[in-house]
């Protein structure tokens, strides 16, 4: 997810970095599907990211000038119809904060971010 050029393609984060990531949900049933998609974070060093999402390229979680925490991110009860596609940009950017250099001080400091489907097919969805 954290790939970035800053870093020649490496997932590397520093202050002020951003980047984005794509992914799609697809359903290959012909019947339509429900999903959930829930973001984790493991961030045990205070990192100060931030996130914008687009789904099928319109935001839906922050906007061209507002960036959102984690809190504001999951997505519940999608449908999402037969044979079809969600396209996913999750746009991502290690605001400054007061304890940035502290961070960069701590060796092995990290920060990850995990993010989990959920889906249920059938005739009452």
């Amino acid at each position: 997810i954290f790939k970035n050029s800053y870093f020649n393609d490496e997932s590397i984060i520093a202050p002020g970095v951003k980047g984005s990531y794509s992914f799609t949900v697809e359903n290959i049933s012909t019947r339509a599907t429900i999903y959930d998609i829930t973001y984790l974070e493991e961030n045990i060093y205070n990192v100060n990211m931030v996130y914008k999402i687009k789904r099928n390229g319109n935001y839906i979680a922050g906007d061209e000038n507002t960036w959102v925490s984690i809190e504001n991110m999951n997505i519940s009860g999608k449908k999402l119809a037969g044979e079809s596609q969600d396209i996913y940009t999750i746009e991502w950017k290690w605001e400054d904060s007061e304890n940035d250099t502290e961070i960069g001080k701590t060796e092995g400091a990290y920060y990850k971010l995990f993010l989990k489907v959920y889906a249920v097919e059938g005739e009452g969805v």
